[in-house]
């Protein structure tokens, strides 16, 4: 495990991704037993209608408008995910959005700053079929994957990803301590939050 571990998701408007826009993203930073330490969430207004998306993630124009824009969450999410490890599961629709957005910005791409990997193609390893999706992975593992339905969320998907992460490395006992109460709590609230960042407990300064 490298020094510094963060899960990712993103939902977007599509999975075009040079026409698609991040909507609502999701960062949790682990220690070294995968405790969760700090989160990164924002809900995004993408300057445009989500369109049939919102059948995925629930998120209507509505909800969105007039919230913060990819430009002004980009400084922190940059510090936020800088020199870490980051994994997603379907890294590469992700990363191509993210950096779309990004080069919107003129901030470059992941890879410049982080270590994006890609889970999925490892799952597809491990459990010797070709679908790998959160969802059958969920299944597969008696993971409780009820907060995903009807529809996906950035967060919900990077907590369940953590514990999927955990069972295919044969840790399933870990998993099974993971508590995201914390987080879930102070997401309701989110409409409150200032700074997309918050600290889980008390824990030191994140390295460098």
């Amino acid at each position: 495990m490298s020094e510094r571990t963060i899960f990712l998701d993103a939902e977007t408007t599509g999975r075009t991704i040079a026409l698609a826009r991040v909507i609502e993203i999701a960062a949790i930073e682990v220690d070294e037993n995968f405790q969760p330490i700090r989160v990164f969430h924002e809900y995004l207004d993408p300057k445009q209608s989500v369109g049939n998306s919102v059948q995925i993630h629930g998120l209507s124009d509505a909800f969105l408008h007039g919230r913060k824009t990819f430009r002004d969450i980009v400084a922190p999410f940059k510090d936020f995910i800088a020199g870490a490890t980051v994994y997603a599961h379907n890294m590469p629709l992700d990363e191509g959005v993210i950096n779309s957005e990004l080069s919107r910005c003129g901030e470059g791409c992941l890879a410049d700053f982080a270590n994006p990997l890609d889970t999925l193609q490892w799952a597809r390893t491990k459990v010797g079929c070709g679908n790998a999706s959160l969802d059958k992975l969920v299944s597969h593992f008696g993971i409780d994957g009820s907060a995903r339905q009807p529809h996906h969320g950035a967060l919900i998907d990077v907590e369940l990803l953590i514990q999927v992460f955990l069972c295919l490395g044969k840790r399933e006992e870990v998993a099974r301590t993971l508590d995201f109460n914390e987080i879930n709590t102070k997401f309701c609230f989110r409409q409150f939050r200032i700074s997309p960042i918050f600290h889980l407990g008390r824990i030191p300064s994140p390295k460098r």
